[in-house]
């Protein structure tokens, strides 16, 4: 039997934008097939106003059927169906969203916008073909996230492999993009942003991972690397999924897990991001690794005279590796840091 949903996304979320953590198994089924499929829409704009496979399974029990999605422009509901039962419906208050992976930057419905303009010119001109005007492809990044938000994210940043423990606990804005996380991460745990990095997140449709960095053109495949300055760190970090990991340096293989811990209010007076917590030094640059890094540590500790002198010299004579202090860890402005990062690239 067919049914008709008509659904307000918001309807579904808490006041941090989430779907809560405690909503019932059925109202929590359905946000998630409502989330995904905004997603999947927005994700694909341009193919999904012809109506696209979602690959989502129909919210009608016993069904099983794939739903398919369509996009009808920026201030209309998204649409579904499914062709086995029937069933359809429409999504409104997406817009603005975590799955609202559409540019905001852009300008909704070209077409429409130059039909209006058009408007207001002599018709002779409009009949010959030639166009009015053309709007430029926009390049490099996209407009940096707003500076106005309510809440932020706690986040646990792990060094994995090291032990004693290395982490950090920071809290960003809730509308950080990963080039914004990347930036903090460099600051927290001291690295000086000297190579490259990259964010692995697992794809909440498929379960497969997802890169997020800095695409170049000598990778091989560069295509796979989303730009890490389009995407917000809370359309892949929910209470949902909390955590997702974070390598630097290639060479030396420093792998991080981030975990969302908390979402907070936002505190009046306080300067986000900030660091609120951690233990232990930042390993030394070029200092080989988890593992070569251990050793070392062993040696400073355990070692022979010439063997801890060796490893002191190594690790740099101002390294203390049970030294870490919060309040000294100070943050970069994202936006400077890109200009800075792409002028030297």
């Amino acid at each position: 039997m067919a049914h008709n949903f008509t659904t307000n996304l918001r309807h579904y979320l808490d006041e941090t934008g989430q779907i809560p953590i405690n909503m019932l198994p059925e109202a929590r089924k359905m946000a998630s097939f409502l989330t995904a499929l905004v997603e999947s829409v927005t994700s694909h704009p341009e193919e999904a106003k012809n109506g696209i496979n979602t690959g989502l399974t129909c919210p009608v029990d016993r069904c099983g059927g794939l739903v398919s999605g369509q996009y009808h422009g920026y201030i209309s509901p998204i649409t579904w169906k499914c062709p086995k039962c029937g069933s359809e419906g429409d999504i409104s208050n997406w817009q603005h969203s975590n799955w609202d992976f559409t540019d905001p930057d852009e300008t909704e419905d070209l077409n429409l916008l130059k039909e209006a303009f058009n408007h207001f010119f002599d018709p002779s001109v409009l009949e010959s073909g030639l166009p009015l005007f053309d709007f430029p492809k926009k390049q490099g990044r996209k407009k940096a996230p707003s500076k106005k938000f309510d809440h932020y994210l706690q986040l646990k940043i792990s060094l994995e492999n090291t032990k004693p423990s290395i982490w950090r606990r920071i809290e960003i804005p809730c509308t950080s993009t990963f080039w914004d996380l990347h930036v903090a991460i460099q600051d927290a745990m001291g690295w000086t942003d000297s190579h490259l990095h990259q964010f692995e997140v697992a794809d909440p449709l498929t379960g497969y991972p997802l890169f997020l960095g800095v695409p170049h053109e000598e990778d091989i495949e560069p295509e796979r690397t989303i730009p890490e300055w389009e995407v917000r760190v809370a359309s892949y970090l929910t209470l949902a999924h909390r955590t997702l990991t974070y390598e630097y340096d290639f060479g030396d293989g420093w792998v991080h897990k981030i975990t969302l811990e908390s979402i907070g209010k936002r505190e009046k007076e306080v300067t986000y991001p900030r660091c609120t917590g951690g233990r232990r030094a930042c390993p030394p640059e070029d200092s080989g690794g988890p593992h070569v890094f251990g050793e070392m540590l062993d040696l400073l500790e355990n070692g022979k005279p010439a063997e801890k002198k060796a490893a002191k010299e190594e690790l740099g004579p101002y390294f203390e590796p049970d030294q870490f202090d919060p309040s000294e860890v100070k943050f970069q402005d994202p936006e400077k840091r890109f200009e800075t990062y792409f002028d030297e690239f």
